[in-house]
């Protein structure tokens, strides 16, 4: 603690998990007026927003760790640890609620810009608290979110390739094989 990891004394599962339960709750949030058929199917996909969204917080965070390492200024190893995974936490909680957010926009391009600013400010707020450096913690925070930001295209230009493909085979007859 008198170097500064005030974030250090957590262990690094906690900050995924949380982000986890608050992600598969932001998924789940618009069944509950449904009846119970749908509802039992609704808990099924909350244990599995809360399983993907932990195993990618963690994956995330381990992509971040090199980054927070290089700006942190020598701070400790649980500080980098934990700073990399509650900036993947936040990435994964803000986005989670893009589904929210295109309920005021109504167009998804909107929603993710507004989601990737949100997470922007409090990844800044929170490198800014946990490294003490305005220009570390914006680095930390803009080099992160860049990085977010080029894996979130990745992943919709992934999507989109296995839809065209889907509705390639669906709708043409054509043989996947």
């Amino acid at each position: 603690m008198s170097r500064g990891d005030m974030i250090g004394a957590y262990a690094p599962w906690e900050f995924p998990l949380l982000a986890s339960l608050v992600a598969g709750f932001l998924v789940v949030i618009p069944t509950y007026d449904l009846p119970s058929v749908y509802l039992k199917l609704a808990l099924l996909i909350y244990v599995g927003v809360i399983i993907g969204s932990f195993l990618l917080t963690i994956l995330l965070g381990v992509i971040f760790r090199p980054i927070v390492r290089l700006f942190s200024g020598g701070l400790g190893d649980e500080l980098v640890v934990n700073l990399s995974m509650m900036g993947a936490s936040i990435f994964t909680m803000v986005f989670a609620a893009s589904p929210a957010l295109y309920l005021v926009y109504h167009v998804w391009l909107y929603s993710n810009i507004t989601a990737t600013l949100i997470s922007f400010l409090l990844l800044s707020l929170v490198s800014w608290l946990a490294l003490r450096s305005i220009g570390r913690a914006f680095m930390t925070a803009a080099v992160l979110t860049a990085i977010f930001i080029a894996l979130n295209y990745s992943l919709y230009s992934v999507l989109s390739l296995v839809h065209a493909l889907y509705m390639h085979v669906l709708f043409r007859g054509g043989d996947p094989y």
